[in-house]
Order: C-alpha cells, then sequence, then structure tokens
C-alpha cells in the first residue's frame, strides 16, 4: 500500500488544530478537539486522520490524546532561529521590571525669552500680535 501524500489544505488544518491544542494548553482526545474546531468540520476520525499524515504537526498518542508532534517542535525551532539572524533588525524585549515612558518625555524643550516652557511637536506656534 503507497503512502499518501497530504494536500496542502490537510497541512493547514493539522496546523489550526494545533493552535487550537496549544491554547488550550493540555493534551485532547479527538472528539474534544473536533468539537473545537469551528472554522471547517472536523468529524472524529478526520481529525485522527490529520493525525497520521506525513509532516503533521499533531500526532495521536497510545492513550488516545492528541499532543504536538517533532514536526511542529521543529518548526518552532526553525523560527525562533530566524528570530535571532535578524537580530539587527528586531528590538530585543528584555525580561524584568518595564519602565513606562510619559507620554511627553521625548518632547523637545523649546526656549522662550527667560522661562523654559515644555513643546509638543503637535502644538501650534502662535501669531504674532499686530
Amino acid at each position: 500500500m503507497e503512502a499518501q501524500i497530504p494536500t496542502n489544505a490537510e497541512l493547514q488544518k493539522a496546523w489550526h488544530l494545533l493552535s487550537l491544542l496549544l491554547r488550550i494548553a493540555l493534551p485532547l482526545r479527538p472528539s474534544d478537539l473536533a468539537s473545537r474546531c469551528v472554522i471547517f468540520k472536523a468529524p472524529i476520525d478526520y481529525v485522527a486522520y490529520l493525525c497520521s499524515i506525513p509532516n503533521s504537526p499533531i500526532c495521536l498518542t497510545g492513550d488516545l490524546l492528541i499532543t504536538p508532534s517533532v514536526v511542529a517542535f521543529v518548526a518552532f525551532r526553525k523560527f525562533v532561529s530566524n528570530l535571532t539572524e535578524i537580530d539587527g533588525l528586531v528590538p530585543r524585549v528584555g525580561l524584568g521590571v518595564f519602565q513606562l515612558k510619559r507620554s511627553w518625555e521625548d518632547d523637545v524643550r523649546s526656549y522662550c525669552r527667560r522661562r523654559n516652557r515644555l513643546r509638543s511637536e503637535f502644538e501650534s506656534v502662535t501669531a504674532p500680535k499686530l
């Protein structure tokens, strides 16, 4: 018997089921995952079939639970490694305590005669009196 090559639509449906599975963050039975799928009709046997196709991001364990497959972990690893390659273009997000910037901290300080005054970029300059 020859193995079937999955179509692009089947792989996209399997990736969608993975997104549902990751959102729930627990292994699920095919019936539970099928009931949560609202984008397309997913009978229980079709969900089990999507677990069995080659390069599927979900797999069916011996306990009949659906979990992320090795393909999903490899794809996530490639995604993260691609982020580090373009590190110069993407600003890093550090972990720790974030300090919020006030909206007026980036304003330019302009000097008018003897007193200092904060002026925003959007503040209009008053017309001279005639």
